[in-house]
């Protein structure tokens, strides 16, 4: 009576049976996903880079506008010009 309540345990071969099943499983789900993963890593760090890169340059060009400019500077001798010819 004892024998037929205990469940049987599986031998070696079944449980290396059991193993390649599931990493054939594995394989397959992993061949039918789409894409390769690492590619998309590479093009979102890019995408990052460029994005963080073209936002330091306008907020460093935003700066270098909000500078006041020196009288002895170019830009305000023309604005000195224009005032004189009129």
């Amino acid at each position: 009576m004892e024998a037929k309540t205990k469940p049987q345990e599986a031998t070696p071969e079944q449980l290396l049976k059991m193993l390649d099943l599931q990493l054939a499983q594995m394989r397959q789900k992993r061949a039918v996903e789409p894409g390769n993963k690492n590619a998309i890593r590479v093009f979102s760090l890019c995408v990052i880079v460029f994005g963080a890169a073209l936002a330091l340059w306008v907020l460093m060009y935003m700066l270098d506008e909000m500078k006041p400019q020196k009288p002895g500077s170019p830009a305000a001798g023309n604005d000195a010009e224009v005032e004189s010819v009129k």
